[in-house]
């Protein structure tokens, strides 16, 4: 009798604990799906497009502008990438510093985030890329040669987004 009890009082154990698992590996499967579709939707919601690339010449800088023609702010700026190929040489590769970029970093700033007229500035949420707003892009390229007609350069976002633009020299 004692034997029986002992047996059932461990079956309830085991049920216990085997329902318990089930139901918390179930609630962190639902808490990840929810985080990857807020995540799509989020880069449904996202879009950029580049603009208005200049090279000063006798120098190093190159400029473009971002502007955020979609829903979604963005605002993690350590993780957007800026890519330059130049007809004959290897993609770069430069990444966000709050300063000015340098040769062994390969990083690129902004200057000022302005509404899209290039006037005006930001308002709502300072040092966000915001629907609608256009952010001022400074890259100290370090390259040999200037950006000529065919040179590409792309943009990829926190989230995956990215937008492209071929310079055309006339």
């Amino acid at each position: 009798m004692i034997g029986a009890a002992i047996g059932i009082l461990m079956l309830i154990i085991v049920a216990y604990l085997v329902v318990g698992s089930t139901l918390s590996t179930a609630d962190q499967i639902i808490n990840t799906q929810k985080e990857v579709t807020q995540q799509n939707e989020a880069r449904m919601r996202t879009a950029i497009n580049i603009s208005d690339i200049e090279y000063q010449t006798g120098s190093t800088n190159i400029y473009l502008n971002i502007t955020n023609t979609g829903n979604e702010p963005i605002s993690d700026f350590e993780h957007m990438d800026v890519f330059l190929t130049i007809p004959g040489s290897n993609p770069a590769k430069y990444s966000y510093d709050e300063t000015t970029g340098t040769e062994a970093a390969k990083t690129w700033t902004y200057s000022k985030i302005t509404l899209t007229d290039g006037l005006t500035n930001e308002v709502i949420h300072p040092d966000m890329l915001d629907p609608g707003e256009m952010m001022w892009v400074h890259i100290d390229s370090f390259l040999v040669n200037p950006p000529v007609s065919g040179s590409f350069t792309s943009v990829s976002t926190p989230n995956g987004v990215t937008s492209s633009y071929t310079v055309s020299i006339r």
